[in-house]
Order: C-alpha cells, then sequence, then structure tokens
C-alpha cells in the first residue's frame, strides 16, 4: 500500500505540502532538552539542518523503512551468478551484490532485474507503506495540512512578537472565515466598542485554541514521537 507514500512524499508533492515537513517543523520548535533519548538519536541535531537535507538522509528511512540503518554489514553479500540460486539470503529482503565486472554486461543486467521482478513485491523488496503502520515512526492521527499550517504559523508569530495581543495575531493570519453568508453573524456587525470587543474575544479565543494545540503537538512529538497529538 504506498498511498502515504505518494501522497505525501516531498520530494514529489513539494515539502509544504507534506505530513512529514510538519512533524520535522514542529519537532524543531522543541528544545533539545525536552526530546526523549530514543527522538534525539533517531531524529539527530535537527536545529541547523533545513527539512529537505534531513529529509534525504533520515526521514525517508525513519517513516517508510521498518528499522533499516546505514550499517551494511549485516545484510548478505550475494554475488551475480549466485542470484538465481540464492534465494534464503535474497528472502531476508535485503541483500548486497558482488559483481563481478568481466560478466557481460547483458547477463549481469538480466539477473538484477529477474531478481527485483520477482522479489519487489508486497512480501519483500519495495515494502508496504501505510499511513499508520509504514515504518519505525507512524502518523497518529488524521490530519489536516492546512489546518496544520495555521497552528505553526500562529506559533511561530507569538514567539516572534509577544507583544501582539492574540487578537492582532487572529487578524495577521485570517484563522475566521469572517465572509459568512449569515448576516446575523457576528462579523456583519458595526464596530461599536462593545461590537469590536465581542469580536476581539472571538480572536482570542480561537488563537489561545490553536496555541495550545501548537504546545501539545510539540510536546508529544518531542517526548514521545508521535504526530500530530495535541491531546493528552
Amino acid at each position: 500500500m504506498l498511498s502515504t507514500l505518494r501522497a505525501h512524499n516531498p520530494i514529489k508533492v513539494g515539502y509544504e505540502s507534506s505530513i512529514y515537513y510538519y512533524w520535522f517543523e514542529f519537532l524543531k520548535r522543541s528544545k533539545p532538552s525536552a526530546r526523549s533519548k530514543k527522538v534525539r538519536e533517531d531524529f539527530g541535531d535537527i536545529n541547523d539542518v533545513e527539512f529537505m537535507e534531513w529529509w534525504g538522509e533520515k526521514g525517508l528511512l525513519l517513516f517508510f523503512f521498518d528499522n533499516l540503518d546505514n550499517d551494511f554489514s549485516q545484510f548478505p553479500t550475494v554475488g551475480v551468478r549466485d542470484l538465481e540460486t540464492a534465494q534464503e539470503s535474497i528472502d531476508q529482503g535485503r541483500f548486497m551484490v558482488s559483481i563481478d565486472m568481466t560478466y557481460p554486461k547483458k547477463v549481469i543486467m538480466d539477473r538484477l532485474k529477474g531478481i527485483v521482478d520477482r522479489q519487489a513485491t508486497a512480501k519483500v523488496g519495495i515494502r508496504k507503506f501505510k499511513a499508520d503502520k509504514g515504518g519505525k515512526y507512524n502518523i497518529e492521527n488524521k490530519f489536516d495540512i492546512k489546518a496544520l499550517k495555521k497552528t505553526l504559523a500562529v506559533y511561530d508569530l507569538r514567539i516572534k512578537d509577544k507583544k501582539l495581543s492574540l487578537w492582532e495575531i487572529e487578524e495577521q493570519i485570517n484563522l475566521i472565515d469572517k465572509k459568512s453568508k449569515n448576516k446575523g453573524d457576528i462579523w456583519h456587525w458595526g464596530n461599536s466598542p462593545t461590537q469590536l470587543a465581542a469580536k476581539r474575544k472571538v480572536q482570542t479565543v480561537t488563537v489561545s485554541r490553536y496555541l495550545r494545540h501548537a504546545e501539545k503537538i510539540i510536546e508529544n512529538v518531542a517526548k514521545h514521537g508521535k504526530f500530530p497529538v495535541h491531546g493528552r
């Protein structure tokens, strides 16, 4: 099942449309000391690296391949001439090929292609990539990319300029749809002091909710390696 890879591979869809970009960015907002030992070891020092660089080095392995690391010494080695008979080693799903370049190119390519064609199935080779059971780290809940983007923007603006009131943050990011067709809606009211106070109260409550969610998401992704979780 490749739905998650197809839908959220940052190389294909652009990183700002990928759930894994937001996982990385929310984790980056946490203090290194707040991250669990496991998260620190698995994700590495992410504070001074951009997402796409990190994705190529670590992200793909963490999210799409079960416990795969770069220690190739653990993989069995198979010679090209043994590819057709080394089924036991190949069935482990990971192996290295030692190529004798004195063989004709066609023989080498045919034997490699034969193994890939037979083994790159849902069972071995390319793994099943699932939204909730893919790799070492998994997406915990249903998510909305646009909502995560807004949540991150609210948090960043709050950190950047703490002099801004919460209703001013809402004004800048425009979290609330103020173009409701309901003429009785608060945003169709006038701008008397009482009416403005009512509007700003709604804006303040809205931004407060986004900030609580952001803080919980950051806490859970740092402590537990779970994302996106804004409860608990």
